[in-house]
């Protein structure tokens, strides 16, 4: 059964008195059941786990039963005539469930028929009381199964110049194109944190290097470019702010770099920084939990790491070291790590506490000379990143309560690493990695390092991402 799944077993009993007007039951002859869930609801309870070990998670799916029951009988009389009962029993009972699944609450995906009930009979017991009294026992297995749908999103680099976006199921099955432009990029495709829109970089109206902002909703499976100022005719990167209708991203205009805030509905923009051609502001990210936006500030070419608050639009310069390549927020929004990482010396990993301001140098392995992508895991308790020797790239997991480093994919001699991403539940990382000539997408487990190559393809590059929320 997959994790996912969640099931009951329920004893149904009831006592049938026969009608007044129906004759004495000698013995039955046949009976039909046909058990229905006719609702179902989430409720709040406790959570911990019971005296007979069984795991609480604080919801409860209560689910309303109705079972329709046909009894054929013989009757006790001289001519010995066949006669039916005919009722409809009414039960409730509950399955336990976890308060989310794959980044959505159990209530929205009850509300939008991600979650599928199943109810069957495994057994049942009926007996003559007396010739006029029944009881019946019907031992009843109820099922609720999660409905798999799209969860990663996947930019294939077929060449140089040339690229499509996919959606597909976490074991990269039932794959749909959604983006296919003829001789034109299309990169960074990324989820809305609501998980119904994604936005992605294309060059297909420059068929250059010059990159705008597309989003394509899922539901309708509508592509549109958003509207940016005419001085803005390159970005080079961008966020979503948490509520999934605006974007930030950084426009490239006469060697400037400044970041803007678009509204997708209205495309209504407003500037944020204002830079120079030495002053440069870039790879804005925002805070999972505030109406703040870090970011990368370089001046003369030496980038420092910068918050600033989206509403005050006041710039807080966090880091005076320089040479920072990037970054990422935890998910609670009270730390962020940080690469530095100078061309003369190996690179570093630093992560600064946000409440009090202090920082700390991690001991990553000796063997690790280039590092990047930087992520946290969404339960927190780990921070991954891409590590390189100059020959070989592995995937690196630094446990954060217990202080230590975990070489996750353990590669052999000349693989390579380009992107990769937390699962929504940080029991996996799905990354895409070149063995031979080609990039494929392969995923690998916390629990046991168990690693698979999910894809088999002829690309040269392959980026990810995935879905935040299922509704």
């Amino acid at each position: 059964m997959d994790k996912r799944d969640f099931f009951s077993l329920v004893s149904s009993q009831e006592t049938i008195n026969l009608a007044e007007n129906m004759p004495d039951i000698k013995e039955f002859i046949s009976i039909i059941i046909e058990p229905n869930i006719i609702h179902s609801k989430i409720i709040n309870t406790i959570s911990g786990i019971s005296d007979e070990g069984q795991h609480l998670y604080g919801k409860k799916m209560v689910l309303h039963i109705k079972l329709k029951q046909k009894l054929l009988y013989l009757s006790d009389t001289q001519d010995y005539s066949i006669h039916t009962i005919e009722n409809e029993y009414l039960q409730s009972t509950y399955i336990v469930i976890p308060p989310s699944i794959e980044g959505s609450s159990i209530e929205d995906l009850l509300k939008f028929n991600y979650l599928k009930n199943n109810i069957k009979i495994q057994d049942f017991t009926i007996k003559l009381i007396n010739n006029r009294c029944i009881y019946k026992n019907v031992f009843l297995y109820i099922h609720t199964h999660f409905i798999p749908s799209y969860e990663l999103i996947y930019s294939l680099h077929n060449k140089s110049t040339e690229s499509n976006i996919f959606i597909s199921y976490s074991d990269c099955s039932k794959d749909k194109k959604i983006v296919s432009y003829n001789n034109s990029k299309n990169i960074r495709p990324t989820w809305s944190p609501n998980g119904d829109k994604i936005a992605f970089l294309s060059n297909k109206e420059n068929n250059n290097l010059k990159y705008m902002l597309y989003i394509h909703y899922i539901k309708d499976s509508i592509i549109r470019k958003l509207i940016t100022p005419d001085e803005i005719p390159s970005i080079t990167s961008f966020c979503w702010t948490t509520d999934g209708q605006n974007l930030i991203f950084s426009g490239s205009y006469r060697n400037q770099k400044n970041l803007f805030y678009i509204d997708i509905n209205t495309s209504k923009c407003k500037q944020l920084t204002f830079g120079s051609n030495t002053i440069k502001n870039y790879k804005p990210k925002v805070c999972p939990t505030e109406k703040k936006v870090a970011f990368l500030q370089s001046i003369s070419g030496i980038s420092n790491l910068c918050i600033m608050n989206i509403g005050k639009m006041n710039i807080n310069k966090i880091t005076s070291s320089g040479y920072i390549k990037d970054f990422n927020w935890s998910k609670d929004g009270n730390f962020i790590s940080y690469i530095y990482g100078k061309s003369d010396i190996c690179d570093k990993i630093y992560t600064l506490n946000l409440i009090n301001f202090e920082t700390k140098l991690l001991k990553i392995p000796k063997q690790i000379i280039k590092i990047k992508n930087i992520q946290y895991s969404n339960c927190n308790n780990f921070i991954a990143f891409i590590g390189s020797d100059l020959i070989t790239d592995n995937i690196y997991i630094y446990n954060i309560p217990k202080d230590c480093f975990v070489n996750l994919t353990n590669n052999i001699f000349n693989i390579k690493i380009n992107d990769f991403i937390w699962k929504i539940d940080s029991s996996s990382i799905y990354y895409s990695a070149k063995e031979f000539k080609y990039f494929n997408i392969c995923s690998i487990s916390l629990s046991d390092y168990s690693k698979y190559t999910l894809t088999n393809t002829t690309a040269c590059d392959i980026e990810l991402n995935y879905r935040p929320k299922i509704v």
